[in-house]
């Protein structure tokens, strides 16, 4: 397995108007350095006590036309997707014959609120340190118990381990959560962890100590449940206080002690200014020079 390196950007609902047809899409990343894509497949989550499953790109093959032109341009393709503890069994069933195509070639769940357990505290004044990023979903508390959440987490990520190893997925399953592993200690990490090929901690519009901490911390939680080195491409963001003139900035600030990365992932495409298309391709070269390695 082969790991995942270089700058990518996370893709929501795909549109010709937001992201051109499948064959501009794909030579506008090529042009400007990206070396993968996470397109986004599952969103799940309980809104007015409903539960909802949403499969915008997934539903009639919206994802398929991009991810093979993608991979023309000799792009990396990663499905991202937002879970819902107890709901693994649905997610597992929709994404087994996308991977099926052998047009994947990563996983990347997205686990937070719905897999917290009720009780605990934040130790954090800054939202949910997704760099002081506020909950995803608004007005919904965690439920559950501790029990529940850690073995809906273990039955997630090995249902992944299991998909990416029989459809051969090249860089198998990563996970993207909260930058700030403190702040949020009713996550159940040692199960996501324990069974991730890289790690990508949302650091959307965290300081530069922050960045620090996040990635420290990331690290420590994976060698506790992994004798590996996992690579390391955090999550950054093209909106916000540290993006546009400031994204520079910001990502210098993840090479500037001993964080060591191996790229990033920014949210999102359609929020990617021209400017900041260009930032990104400056950091690409770097990356690809071995600038900036760990």
């Amino acid at each position: 397995m082969g790991d995942l390196e270089g700058v990518g950007l996370y893709i929501r609902g795909l549109s010709k108007s937001k992201h051109g047809t499948p064959a501009q899409a794909a030579k506008k990343a090529a042009d400007h350095g990206l070396s993968h894509v996470a397109i986004m497949s599952d969103w799940q989550d309980y809104r007015k006590g409903k539960f909802s499953h949403l499969r915008g790109n997934m539903r009639k093959n919206r994802w398929k036309a991009y991810a093979e032109a993608f991979k023309k341009k000799d792009i990396t393709v990663g499905l991202w997707f937002y879970p819902w503890a107890g709901h693994e069994d649905r997610l597992l069933k929709g994404l087994d014959p996308v991977c099926e195509t052998g047009l994947i070639d990563y996983l990347l769940p997205d686990p937070e609120l719905g897999f917290k357990w009720k009780g605990g505290r934040r130790s954090s004044k800054t939202g949910t340190m997704r760099g002081g990023q506020p909950e995803a979903i608004k007005g919904v508390s965690a439920t559950g118990t501790q029990a529940h959440r850690r073995a809906s987490a273990k039955k997630l990520m090995e249902g992944l381990k299991n998909m990416a190893h029989e459809h051969r997925l090249v860089h198998g399953v990563g996970v993207t959560s909260y930058g700030v592993a403190k702040y949020h200690p009713t996550l159940p990490w040692k199960q996501f962890l324990e069974n991730a090929d890289f790690l990508s901690p949302q650091l959307y519009t965290a300081s530069p100590k922050q960045v620090d901490a996040g990635i420290q911390q990331w690290y420590k939680h994976a060698k506790d449940y992994t004798s590996q080195l996992l690579p390391m491409l955090p999550s950054i963001g093209t909106f916000g206080a540290k993006s546009g003139s400031k994204m520079h900035d910001h990502l210098s600030a993840f090479v500037d002690g001993n964080e060591g990365i191996d790229g990033f992932i920014g949210w999102s495409w359609r929020q990617t200014s021209r400017d900041e298309w260009r930032v990104l391709a400056r950091w690409a070269e770097w990356l690809d020079r071995g600038v900036c390695w760990s």
